[in-house]
């Protein structure tokens, strides 16, 4: 288990790549500019994909088996994941006050830690946080694939139903909404090379295909205001449909290796970091062009993760 397969950091770095775009393209699909619209949908796998990659990571790593206790295993994870969170949670709450003009009270401020709501993207980490918490339950449904099915269902009920779970408690907030993802996650990294030998690429290739095209046309007619809801069933297979893409095309990402690899390797701060550099170079370019956006926010978020790691070492 111990194993890495690069491809998967491969889709790591992608993923990350995804997720900036989709906050780029976000107020210029919403203004129903096609171009934005194609880019914004066809990266909604960024976030599914993480939430995939931390229950496959977990069980590659062997990293509930190899603690002596539970709370040694989550002590060792949470301590990875919350003091950077808290940090930028910080600078969010300090930027959104003193530059964007909001007027947070603290006891919001504290409220939004635990719930994710001190800025649009940061719901992530407490999403991750419950999946943590609760992984040995969720290994017993990845060990088998009736438990992955079963997690399905619930989790298309869910997109389906949209249920109101509290006022501000939104459908990203919802971890049922991503119970899948990390489930499958678990279930891949036990059953990769069975998998792998028995999909047909061809089929893969040609569904994904399909799925692309819907995702594309879906806010452009199929569906109502349905341009930033990446919680909606389409979402799920396509994201499912780019992972078994990497696996039985294991090496269609690496000829951008030397991208992605440090996409991937720093991606968690890039993802905590980047959408404070879209307002910044927005309030000072605001005709700046989307891709260029893009290129200087990548940079930016990389050029911080890297000078982080050289200060805290």
């Amino acid at each position: 288990m111990e194993q890495r397969y690069k491809n998967f950091d491969y889709l790591r770095g992608l993923a990350i790549a995804a997720v900036v775009l989709i906050h780029v393209t976000a107020p210029t699909a919403i203004a129903e500019e096609t171009g934005s619209i194609i880019f914004n949908q066809i990266t909604r796998f960024g976030v599914p994909i993480f939430i995939f990659l931390s229950g496959w990571g977990l069980t590659i790593a062997e990293s509930y088996e190899k603690s002596a206790i539970y709370m040694a295993f989550l002590k060792n994870r949470l301590g990875k994941l919350l003091p950077e969170y808290l940090v930028w949670n910080m600078i969010y709450y300090l930027f959104a006050n003193l530059i964007e003009g909001e007027s947070i009270t603290i006891s919001e401020f504290i409220r939004g830690l635990f719930l994710g709501t001190n800025y649009p993207h940061l719901y992530f980490v407490p999403l991750i946080v419950v999946f943590y918490i609760v992984y040995p339950l969720l290994t017993k449904l990845g060990d088998k694939l009736w438990g992955v099915g079963l997690t399905f269902g619930i989790t298309i009920i869910s997109l389906i139903s949209n249920p109101t779970i509290a006022e501000g408690f939104t459908q990203n907030q919802n971890p049922i909404n991503w119970l899948f993802y990390f489930v499958f996650g678990i279930w891949i990294a036990q059953n990769y090379e069975t998998l792998k030998n028995k999909l047909n690429k061809y089929w893969v290739l040609g569904l994904l295909s399909i799925n692309t095209l819907y995702i594309i046309l879906e806010p452009m007619g199929l569906a109502d205001d349905v341009v930033l809801v990446q919680t909606r069933p389409s979402v799920v297979f396509f994201s499912v449909l780019i992972i078994l893409l990497n696996v039985v095309y294991p090496n269609w990402l690496q000829p951008f290796e030397k991208i992605l690899d440090p996409l991937s390797d720093y991606s968690y701060t890039i993802y905590l970091s980047h959408y404070i550099f879209i307002r910044l170079i927005r309030l000072a370019f605001p005709d700046v062009s989307i891709l260029v956006l893009f290129g200087l926010v990548l940079i930016s978020s990389l050029g911080l993760a890297k000078l982080e790691t050289k200060v805290v070492r």
